[in-house]
C-alpha cells in the first residue's frame, strides 16, 4: 500500500471516494480544509465527537432546499454578462423552482429565459436573496435554456459549516 502524501507514516488503499483514494489523510489537513476526492465530489475535513478528523463528502441538505420547489420570482437583470448582448428586449426572467444537483453542493435553477443570462450579477444576487446563500453560476457548459446550474463557493460552504457546529 502506498504512502499517504501529507503523513509518510500511514497508508492508503487508493480506492477511497475521499481525498484519502488520493493520499491525503484527514488527521494531518486543517480543520475544514476542502478537497476534491477520488470521485470528484468536494469533501472537508470536520471533527467528529470523539475529536477524531475524518473527511465528509459535502452536501446541502435537502431539507434546505426543499422550500424552494414553486417558486415565482422576478428576477430584474443587470445584462452585465458577455453572452446577453443579442438580447436587447430581455431585462427580467422568472425563477420557476430551485432543485439540488446531482453533487448535492450544487443547485439547478429553473427559469425562462436563455442560458446567455450566465453570469449575470441581477440573477445571482437573486439566489442569494432567495436561498440566503452565495451561488455562483458553475461553467459555462453546464447552463442550459431555463436551466441554470449554479454551485456554493468553496469559501462559503466552510463558513456556513462552521455555523452550524
Amino acid at each position: 500500500m502506498p504512502f499517504c502524501k501529507n503523513d509518510i507514516t500511514r497508508t492508503y488503499v487508493g480506492n477511497e471516494p475521499s481525498p484519502k483514494g488520493i493520499g491525503y489523510c484527514a488527521h494531518k489537513e486543517k480543520l475544514y480544509n476542502i478537497r476534491i476526492g477520488k470521485d470528484g465530489y468536494k469533501w472537508i475535513v470536520k471533527k467528529t465527537k470523539s475529536g477524531v478528523k475524518r473527511w465528509n463528502r459535502i452536501l446541502i441538505p435537502k431539507i434546505f432546499i426543499s422550500k424552494f420547489k414553486k417558486l415565482a420570482k422576478i428576477v430584474k437583470l443587470k445584462k452585465n454578462s458577455i453572452w446577453i448582448k443579442n438580447y436587447k428586449d430581455l431585462d427580467e426572467v422568472v425563477i420557476k423552482k430551485i432543485t439540488l444537483g446531482k453533487n448535492g453542493n450544487d443547485i439547478l435553477v429553473y427559469h425562462n429565459g436563455p442560458w446567455n443570462i450566465y453570469r449575470d450579477i441581477g440573477f445571482e444576487k437573486a439566489i442569494k436573496e432567495i436561498t440566503a446563500i452565495e451561488f455562483k453560476f458553475s461553467e459555462q457548459g453546464m447552463q442550459k435554456n431555463k436551466i441554470a446550474h449554479m454551485e456554493i463557493d468553496t469559501k462559503k460552504i466552510v463558513k456556513i459549516i462552521k455555523n452550524y457546529i
